[in-house]
């Protein structure tokens, strides 16, 4: 039996800078096109409700309905992404919005333009917006944080430009022709999504060897340290020994010594290349614990066999890491080291660990170095290997391409056993919505998975960004015409949205820089944001000069900027990296369907009462209500962490004969392991 060629796991390297920044500007300013053609609505509603004779809660809801449509495509986006490249879906976008804003001033009635206008030019925002999100994670990893926070600037200077760009066509050109120009704008997101190019793909173990060799020369520096240590001439010989003898154990029991080791260890384990015995690990070394991996598990059989599941379970895909995957290639390289499961794995295209959705922090937008799985691992080669993933699904598919009981003989490994060939069953997909690729299906399965509600955390933030949304748009579409009701000087006014764009700029920049420096938990700067907002939204109708609204706008606009940008580090931090996905998946649906909601209530409040103070009481009620539903999440989360080391200590009692069986009898309290994400 040779040692078998298998194709190297390649994976996309990010390159943390150079054409990196050109997506970071086409990311900027696809977020400007966007964001600030959606915030602009304020300046055509009373355009609107002249030219089709409508009431203002119906009116309102033009607006709504965009920016609902395109935060509500958000998974089917995702899924349009993990099949095709992103720069394809973004030029797709570009186009599909820019006819929709050329043929939508021809509407004959509101309802058609609502169609083309808000469901049409929605869809393909969506298709521009979420891409924008997604490819700055992708060519960033060490700088991603300024790389993110640069690309989302641009949602904050278009809410800035384009309402005044807007108001100058407006008043010269009148709305039907501004929106062609909108489309002109929009038209030029095709290009942006065309600077979207593919990263060049790298072996993952040439990442692992290049990360280690400094690694490698720092620790073989402290070996040759402890030798001359040891081997230094001193009087006494004994005593000379003895001292060697105890330097040499106290930095080999060096907490920093012990983890360099045990992280080459890790390094050389996962690589295919044998590194040389000066590189070994001393027996003594101290090193990690690491999880078990589908190759090292005794049961990868029957992991095997669960990978062939049914499509529609209502239980989530489980995963494969690229670790696992490029160790079941290593064993299957090496000469008698092929397993059942190393040839299954090698029926799987390696280009699957390319798709955007495989990768856990794909929508983290914070710095990578602050979360624990980056902590853990120690290097970004390791970081990637164990974040980056495909669902077994995947793999089951590739098995059922292959005839296992014969590829042993191929491959110039041994048969699978008659007892084996149970486990090599064809695979079934009877799953919904076959018309759709199987990529498409794992990104939906992951980003709208509904188990994830039955976790408290995960409930009580949806009810939260549910109010939320429904009060963020509201003071952005009544603003202007609350100051007008004031009998404010509107050539002042009309300044008031592009201010708050400003300021919601300058609130992103600062509130990211201030979750970075560990002062406050994300989440709990996220509960002040809202709190304050809706407190602030409350007051603004009791501001009834220029000055008061113009501190309105600049306050609101710096504080509830921490609502949106900190969304993903908040998510990452309660639910944990590995439910990223599906957590902001299910948030942004959450959003999406406040978003159809907020404002039309608002306007439907504004057409009953005939004032525009009861829409911002509204708005700052449900903003105030969302931070307060939010602030109960730590004591929720404590109760259960509580609860789990309750029952765990139950547990390693009753292991150990601690607890009495007349207690075990009396005890109603189920044992069970409870899931904190």
């Amino acid at each position: 039996m040779g040692v078998q060629q298998v194709e190297p796991l390649l994976v996309p390297q990010a390159p943390d800078g150079g054409y990196g920044w050109v997506i970071v500007f086409a990311a900027f300013m696809s977020n400007l096109v966007v964001d600030g053609i959606s915030t602009a609505f304020s300046e055509f509603k009373q355009s609107y409700k002249e030219r089709y004779q409508e009431s203002d809660g119906l009116t309102v809801f033009i607006g709504s309905l965009i920016i609902g449509t395109y935060l509500l495509v958000g998974p089917l986006v995702s899924a349009l992404c993990n099949k095709y490249e992103q720069r394809y879906v973004v030029m797709a976008g570009g186009l599909i919005s820019g006819i929709a804003f050329m043929i939508a001033p021809a509407s004959p009635n509101i309802y058609v333009f609502m169609l083309i206008y808000g469901v049409m030019g929605g869809l393909g925002f969506g298709m521009i917006y979420l891409p924008a999100i997604v490819v700055v994670g992708f060519y960033f990893d060490s700088k991603r944080a300024m790389a993110t926070g640069i690309s989302v600037a641009g949602s904050g200077v278009g809410t800035f430009l384009v309402p005044l760009i807007c108001q100058v066509c407006i008043a010269n050109l009148g709305w039907q022709k501004t929106i062609w120009v909108l489309a002109v704008m929009i038209f030029s997101c095709v290009f942006y999504g065309y600077l979207y190019r593919p990263l060049p793909m790298v072996d993952l173990n040439e990442i692992r060897d290049q990360e280690m060799e400094p690694l490698r020369q720092a620790l073989s520096k402290v070996e040759d340290d402890e030798d001359e240590a040891v081997e230094s001439p001193h009087p006494n010989r004994s005593t000379s020994a003895a001292s060697g003898a105890i330097e040499d154990e106290a930095v080999s029991q060096n907490p920093e010594v012990q983890r360099l080791r045990s992280i080459l260890t890790e390094g050389d384990e996962g690589s295919e290349t044998p590194k040389s015995d000066a590189h070994k690990v001393r027996s003594h070394t101290a090193t990690r614990s690491r999880k078990h991996t589908m190759t090292s598990n005794s049961g990868s059989q029957h992991d095997l066999k669960l990978s062939r599941g049914n499509l529609s379970s209502d239980n989530r895909l489980s995963r494969v890491s690229a670790r696992d995957f490029n160790q079941s290639l290593s064993k299957l390289s090496k000469s008698g080291g092929a397993s059942n499961l190393s040839i299954a794995m090698s029926g799987v295209d390696p280009k699957e660990f390319q798709r955007p959705m495989n990768r856990q922090d794909i929508f983290y937008g914070g710095s990578i170095q602050n979360l624990k799985e980056f902590k853990e691992e120690g290097t970004m080669a390791g970081y990637r290997a164990s974040t980056l993933s495909i669902p077994r699904s995947v793999v089951g598919q590739a098995v059922s391409q292959l005839n296992l009981s014969r590829t042993g003989s191929r491959l110039g490994g041994p048969g699978i056993a008659e007892d084996e060939e149970e486990m090599i069953e064809p695979f079934v997909d009877d799953g919904c919505c076959k018309v759709l690729p199987l990529p498409m299906r794992n990104a939906l399965s992951e980003m709208i998975d509904l188990n994830l509600l039955k976790n408290k955390t995960m409930m009580i933030l949806c009810i939260s960004n549910l109010l939320g949304m429904m009060g963020f748009y509201i003071p952005i579409m009544f603003l202007k015409d609350l100051s007008e009701s004031m009998k404010l000087d509107m050539s002042l006014a009309m300044f008031l949205v592009p201010i708050f764009g400003v300021f919601n700029t300058i609130g992103r920049v600062f509130f990211g820089w201030l979750t970075d420096q560990k002062i406050l938990s994300a989440l709990t700067i996220n509960n002040l944001s809202l709190i304050v907002s809706g407190l602030l939204t409350l007051a603004c109708p009791l501001l009834t000069s220029i000055a008061g609204q113009y501190f309105y706008a600049i306050v609101f606009g710096f504080i509830i900027s921490a609502y949106i940008c900190l969304t993903s580090i908040v998510l990452a931090d309660l639910m944990g990296l590995e439910n990223l996905t599906n957590s902001f998946g299910l948030l942004v649906v959450a959003r999406g369907i406040a978003s159809l909601v907020g404002p039309p209530f608002a306007g439907i409040v504004y057409d009953i009462t005939g004032s525009y103070d009861t829409a911002f009481y509204f708005g700052g009620l449900v903003l105030l209500v969302a931070g307060l539903i939010s602030a109960t999440i730590p004591f929720v989360t404590k109760k259960d962490a509580d609860t789990a080391d309750l029952e765990e200590e139950k547990r390693k009692q009753k292991q150990n004969g601690v607890v009495e069986e007349g207690n075990e009898m009396d005890d109603n309290i189920p044992l069970k392991s409870l899931k904190n994400n």
